[in-house]
């Protein structure tokens, strides 16, 4: 069922009316729901505040509550996505490196099925590794540095794929 529009002054009274919910300053929670949006706000942290057979908020949780909840939510996923995106350039550097060492610097290689061990179970994922990897090689790519590569090293575009794997550094 679509839900119809309700500008902040009517969210904000929605959510004290109906939902029961205490607002101290309503400038401060338009400004947040302005920022954040009702969903991303309310409806994200509004479960373990509330009443599930009335569906209304406890007696005296406050605006604030929910927005703390938010701000400690968003803070752990920054926190989170800061280390899992450092880890995540870690492997792919150890991945480069080794496969390297032990295929050679000839990026044809990548491509080259044979050079990935792997169980049965996972045939059809290395080759649609391949796949997209020759994929995005042969795509006409505008990025400056693959120009630049294939240009300045006359590269054909499906041996280009390894620079597309430093996108993601």
């Amino acid at each position: 069922m679509a839900k119809p529009f309700l500008s902040f002054e009517k969210q904000i009274n929605k959510l004290i009316n109906d939902k029961g919910l205490v607002i101290n300053d309503r400038q401060s929670a338009e400004d947040a729901l302005r920022r954040i949006g009702y969903f991303g706000l309310i409806g994200g942290y509004k479960e373990p505040l509330r009443n599930p057979t009335n569906k209304k908020f406890y007696s005296h949780v406050l605006f604030e509550d929910i927005l703390a909840l938010y701000q400690l939510d968003e803070s752990l996923r920054e926190l989170f996505l800061r280390y899992i995106l450092k880890i995540e350039r870690h492997i792919r550097s150890l991945l480069s490196y080794y496969f390297t060492e032990k295929y050679g610097e000839q990026q044809s290689y990548y491509l080259d099925d044979a050079n990935y061990i792997r169980q049965a179970s996972s045939n059809d994922d290395v080759k649609r590794l391949i796949g997209a990897l020759d994929q995005l090689a042969n795509q006409n790519n505008n990025y400056p540095y693959i120009k630049y590569q294939r240009v300045t090293y006359q590269i054909k575009q499906k041996m280009i794929y390894l620079t597309l794997i430093y996108i993601w550094n």
